[in-house]
């Protein structure tokens, strides 16, 4: 029964699109090209028909365009609505996803277990040796080493300049604080030395959390931290 309707169904619509098929050309071209159509969709080439049945829907019986097209095309209908939906769907495949930068973890390392990397062929200017002077100057009472053992260090660096920049801005804290503050024991100097050192790699936050020795106040470390 539902078969019969169905089939009742579209021998219908199959006559009333061939109708308005001929009105539509007939309309807009005469009927020649109306009996043209005709014979052309009698050799399986119906898009004439098509076309004449949606110029017919909209033009004679003055439809609206969407409903015209969805009489005389259904399946172009289709297809040009769910164009939207294909390309937003295409899109989303070709849109690169988002890059997710894992978090950054650091951690705080003995001063002690540090070791030389191998010599380059770094070589340093005039100019950058006499900085390493000033630095081992304003360093020597907290860290100890002879000049020849900085100028080897930094000839060492891949970029001497950058980490002599570095240096260089330690000891403008460095100097600050130690002349603020002129009763600062040796092993005090020594310590607020480190905690530069650590800043250096570490947020101020950590190396306060994981600092070892109390020779300093805690006020004393919040300053030389803030003024980094």
């Amino acid at each position: 029964m539902n078969s019969a309707i169905l089939v009742l169904g579209l021998l219908i619509y199959g006559a009333t699109q061939l109708y308005a098929g001929w009105v539509g050309i007939a309309h807009q071209l005469g009927t020649g090209w109306a009996t043209a159509a005709v014979v052309l969709m009698l050799c399986r080439f119906s898009l004439p028909m098509t076309i004449g049945s949606f110029f017919c829907a909209m033009n004679v019986w003055h439809w609206h365009w969407a409903a015209a097209l969805a009489f005389s095309a259904p399946g172009l209908a289709i297809m040009l609505l769910a164009v939207p939906g294909a390309f937003a769907s295409l899109l989303l495949r070709v849109r690169p996803k988002p890059r997710v930068t894992p978090p950054i973890r650091s951690e705080l390392i003995d001063i002690g277990t540090i070791q030389a990397s191998e010599y380059n062929a770094t070589s340093l200017s005039t100019d950058q040796v006499h900085r390493i002077q000033r630095l081992e100057a304003t360093f020597r009472d907290a860290e100890g080493g002879s000049l020849g053992r900085w100028i080897d260090n930094f000839s060492r660096d891949a970029n001497p300049e950058n980490e002599l920049r570095l240096w260089e801005h330690m000891a403008n804290v460095y100097s600050t604080f130690v002349s603020s503050r002129p009763m600062l024991t040796a092993l005090q100097r020594k310590e607020a030395f480190g905690l530069l050192v650590l800043r250096s790699m570490s947020p101020s936050g950590e190396v306060r959390r994981r600092r070892e020795t109390s020779h300093l106040s805690e006020e004393d470390c919040h300053a030389l931290m803030s003024s980094f």
